[in-house]
């Protein structure tokens, strides 16, 4: 069995009263929750030796999902929270690789995926030689 562990886009809804923050771009209160949460959730994977380099079915973790599309509405803020998003990953040291899924620019290592249905059509493929080209939702109607 092969699993993945995926972000959430779903934030909590108390998280909109905290104050000065913005989701999703470099905003210190928001990437500070975005850090504890996510440093959690691996944290839990780890004690239950979920990873595949622990004998577990996960074997590549998503910290972004689709970004690319709304990246530019933050201005140069989007491509510090890509840059700081896959650092920030990168650093939990999970021993299985992590994406940004539609996410052309996705810094070394984060592999750049593709999903919807028509990736063969769409997908730049990866933006490095040392990254697979991954489609990761396969759709069957338009």
């Amino acid at each position: 069995m092969l699993g993945i562990l995926c972000s959430c886009r779903g934030f909590p809804f108390w998280l909109h009263d905290v104050p000065n923050i913005t989701f999703r771009t470099d905003n210190e209160p928001f990437k500070q929750h975005m850090q504890r949460f996510v440093t959690q959730i691996v944290s839990m994977m780890k004690q239950e030796g979920l990873y595949y380099p622990q004998g577990g079915p996960i074997i590549i973790s998503q910290v972004e999902n689709e970004y690319q599309m709304v990246e530019p509405a933050f201005g140069s803020g989007g491509p510090r929270y890509v840059r700081w998003a896959a650092e920030m990953a990168v650093g939990l040291q999970t021993g299985v690789p992590w994406m940004m899924c539609k996410q052309n620019d996705a810094p070394d290592p984060i592999i750049n995926t593709c999903n919807g249905l028509i990736c063969g059509e769409t997908f730049v493929g990866p933006n490095s030689p040392s990254k697979p080209a991954l489609w990761t939702e396969n759709w069957t109607t338009r």
